[in-house]
């Protein structure tokens, strides 16, 4: 049929198959270029569901798994109603009753003091020593004892040595007694003391503990019984 044609018709059927051709090329590239656009949409949307390789769907999941772990925590955490704390102080019984008594609860407070300032008299008294004067330290503390208590201290006369041959008092205190359990007035005395030897020198320290129990006389008080610990 082509060749019935003239000359200028062949030309102008062979320009447009041509064309068509270009045309179809051309077609199909657009599109090759939209499916990989559509592609490309397709990869990016599927890329910010995922996360990184976990699906919009697990990331649910797992924020469901969180909320309710967290519910049962805080119910865990929910105070019992039915449990009650220890209370020691409510657990204690409150009809015992502990008491620490004191001197004060049998005598007036100027008898206690004026009880211990005789004690103290009397073991500052009875303690110094003089080796020269031996028995100046029992006449000086007969003043503050009773008349049961001197015979025995008359024969608690110390003898004197080369080495121990005077003491003074360096230190005097007075303690009460812990929860005295009777009526009686009960002092301690601690007294601190310089022993020294016949030329003078000071051989030793010591510390002795007078245990005495006070008797009233008069509007004072007197040592009726007497008792020592020596600590050094």
């Amino acid at each position: 049929m082509i060749n019935r044609l003239s000359e200028r018709g062949k030309r102008i059927v062979f320009n447009g198959i041509i064309v068509f051709a270009i045309m179809l090329f051309i077609i199909g590239f657009m599109l090759g270029k939209q499916e990989e656009s559509n592609s490309a949409n397709e990869e990016e949307t599927h890329s910010e569901t995922s996360y990184d390789g976990f699906s919009y769907t697990e990331l649910q999941g797992s924020e469901n798994d969180d909320i309710q772990n967290d519910s049962h925590e805080a119910e865990n955490n929910e105070p019992m109603d039915d449990y009650e704390m220890e209370d020691p102080e409510s657990d204690f019984d409150k009809n015992v009753e502990r008491e620490v008594r004191v001197l004060e609860d049998y005598f007036t407070n100027e008898e206690v003091e004026e009880a211990k300032e005789v004690a103290i008299q009397f073991v500052e008294n009875y303690y110094s020593f003089n080796g020269e004067i031996p028995l100046e330290n029992i006449e000086n503390a007969m003043e503050y004892v009773s008349e049961d208590l001197q015979e025995t201290i008359k024969a608690k006369v110390i003898r004197p040595t080369a080495d121990y041959y005077k003491r003074e008092t360096i230190g005097i205190e007075v303690y009460e007694p812990y929860n005295p359990s009777s009526e009686d007035m009960e002092l301690s005395v601690r007294v601190k003391g310089e022993v020294f030897n016949m030329e003078g020198d000071v051989t030793k320290e010591e510390t002795i503990d007078y245990h005495l129990k006070l008797i009233p006389f008069e509007d004072t008080f007197r040592v009726n019984e007497m008792s020592y610990d020596n600590l050094s």
